[in-house]
């Protein structure tokens, strides 16, 4: 979490996440103003071992902004559907503008951070 902009700077790989940003190939790392880690069905959908990752229905997840975490509980009724995102007494967990990543995990096991 970078204070000074109120973002997380993306890793991969344990390198700097960057991206092109002008036709000149000039790139910036990734730092998105909202992390959003949502933990879903996974499977292997075909014989070539690709990933499945069902997003209709609920689950939990973790929301990271403004330095903080919430764990919240998602659901999405369908394909066309937003997802919602209410914390655990219920209530909607508003989103600040901005950039903003999301993941999807397997298993709650799969996802590490430092409060």
């Amino acid at each position: 979490y970078d204070v000074a902009s109120n973002s997380y700077t993306r890793s991969q790989g344990g390198a700097p996440h960057t991206a092109i940003v002008d036709e000149a190939g000039n790139s910036v790392q990734l730092k998105p103003k909202v992390v959003i880690a949502l933990i879903v069905p996974y499977s292997i959908v075909d014989n070539s071992g690709h990933s499945g990752y069902s997003i209709n229905g609920s689950g939990t997840g973790y929301i990271f902004q403004d330095g903080g975490v919430t764990q919240v509980n998602w659901s999405k009724a369908d394909r066309t559907s937003p997802i919602e995102f209410k914390d655990t007494a219920g209530t909607v967990v508003p989103i600040n503008p901005g950039q903003t990543w999301v993941t999807l995990l397997a298993s709650a096991d799969k996802l590490t951070y430092a409060p």
